[in-house]
């Protein structure tokens, strides 16, 4: 799903200029009919991971919804085309190399009365401004013509113009593995390409053949932090602190209930890895 946002994204990424806030705030504003836009500025060094997430009411849980790929862009945004309504919550966890990390402020999307103008470039491949990784600035010609509205599924995504279609149709056919259809002369359809998630566990914290979360820690002279947290909201749960190096057995039921999970793996104060593991359901 992220490489059908990074088409999406950019769809609007004339409009994000207006409101933008500098990370760790950001901003929230019903665009397109009510689609909730979330945008901001970066001004971090390096960010490890970004991930927007929401919430009907603006409390726990928060649910992540899109990881950016490329998190250090000076600016960025979102268009939420899959939001229950138009007043849901935002917040932003921020995960920065130094292994720190924060959650921004919730925000509930606000109407935009700033700007009416439409989008007039479009960029894909990753999200971005108007620019492809290994690639000059690629914009579309002047937009002129008739719309062209741009539906996924059964939501409207976005409009450009006839002027702009066949660098919009090379963009997503050459430079994507989504498919691309016309349903009426004046509507196209994005369906994305859907890779199959290859997942590779952790070479030191991973779960045994018996469900239990196994520690394979290398000798080091500092010792070892783990911190677990809920897969989907980013909630903490527990650590264990001063674990030496060696092998660990942490039962199952710590975990209450079977599912994904994230952890951070520290060597003394330094992340050395954040990573995530499944509890099967066989207890």
């Amino acid at each position: 799903m992220q490489r059908l946002w990074a088409i999406l994204v950019l769809v609007f990424s004339v409009t994000l200029s207006y409101g933008q806030d500098t990370l760790p705030d950001f901003s929230v504003k019903k665009r397109e009919k009510g689609k909730p836009v979330i945008s901001w500025r970066n001004q971090y060094p390096n960010v490890r991971q970004l991930t927007i997430q929401r919430s009907p009411t603006g409390k726990n849980p928060y649910k992540s919804i899109l990881t950016l790929p490329d998190p250090n862009l000076p600016e960025n945004g979102f268009m939420d085309v899959s939001a229950p309504h138009d007043s849901m919550y935002y917040r932003l966890y921020i995960l920065l190399d130094s292994g720190k990390y924060v959650f921004s402020t919730p925000q509930k999307a606000v109407l935009d009365t700033s700007s009416t103008q439409e989008p007039s470039n479009i960029t894909t491949g990753n999200v971005s401004t108007g620019r492809i990784p290994g690639q000059g600035a690629t914009n579309l010609p002047p937009s002129t013509g008739q719309p062209v509205y741009i539906k996924v599924k059964d939501s409207l995504a976005g409009m450009i113009y006839d002027s702009q279609l066949k660098r919009f149709r090379d963009s997503v056919l050459y430079r994507t593995k989504d498919t691309l259809l016309f349903l009426t002369k004046d509507t196209l359809q994005i369906r994305p390409f859907v890779p199959k998630e290859v997942y590779r566990p952790s070479l030191y914290v991973f779960t045994g053949k018996d469900g239990n979360v196994q520690l394979s820690l290398p000798p080091l002279q500092q010792p070892y932090k783990v911190r677990f947290f809920e897969f989907d909201t980013n909630d903490f749960l527990f650590e264990l602190e001063k674990i030496k190096a060696g092998t660990l057995t942490l039962d199952k039921a710590n975990f209450i209930k079977s599912g994904w999970y994230w952890f951070e793996l520290f060597e003394g104060d330094k992340l050395k890895e954040r990573h995530k593991l499944y509890i099967p359901k066989d207890f």
